[in-house]
């Protein structure tokens, strides 16, 4: 059954992670970029999902345990390059994702459970780094960009808790109310990372 409002939620994140995986890349925060695109990815997977495509599911579903498991712990190491004054190489991020694509391949297939605790893992890491990221941005002045980032973090935090207690509408399910915090968060995190790197 289509879900149109879902497909245009999903079409949205795709363009605002694809816009802001490409001004990542432009300024040199390859292993940010990468993040946003595999997060793009799993979205634009999703449009057709949520228009009752079910042949694009299988992909859809995997993207979104990548996105989940390697474009977030990228997003989150790239804030930790960024806090350190780290560059890191061009290569990395590509050679990153491959490894992680296909430890996500191995796990999410055949120990989920197991792939569930790692997810689990990185989201603490991730929430780690963007706290660290907003601290330092508040120590440095830049209030606005930290505002920002504790922005990200709460919408974060109120998805990591809530989303399964979230109610299913008819015209607004669960699935897109996480999909609006996603949308509003990750520019949030971009504009962070941005006035440190």
């Amino acid at each position: 059954m289509p879900h149109y409002i879902s497909a245009i939620l999903e079409c949205i994140l795709t363009t605002v992670c694809l816009y802001y995986a490409f001004l990542l890349n432009r300024s040199g925060n390859g292993l940010q970029a990468y993040g946003y695109a595999v997060i793009a990815a799993a979205a634009g997977f999703g449009i057709f999902d949520m228009l009752g495509w079910d042949v694009v599911h299988p992909a859809h579903d995997f993207f979104t345990a990548i996105s989940r498991f390697v474009g977030m712990l990228a997003i989150g190491l790239g804030m930790i390059a960024i806090l350190m004054r780290y560059k890191v190489s061009t290569w990395v991020s590509p050679l990153f994702f491959l490894i992680g694509s296909i430890v996500t391949l191995l796990l999410y297939r055949f120990q989920k459970p197991g792939f569930e605790v790692l997810c689990m893992a990185v989201g603490v890491v991730f929430l780690l780094s963007l706290l660290a990221l907003v601290v330092r941005l508040f120590m440095t002045g830049k209030a606005r960009a930290a505002a920002a980032g504790l922005m990200a973090l709460l919408l974060f935090i109120f998805i990591a808790v809530f989303h399964q207690a979230l109610p299913e509408g008819y015209m607004l399910r669960s699935v897109d109310i996480v999909h609006i915090c996603l949308t509003l968060a990750y520019p949030a995190v971009y504009y962070a990372s941005i006035e440190l790197a």
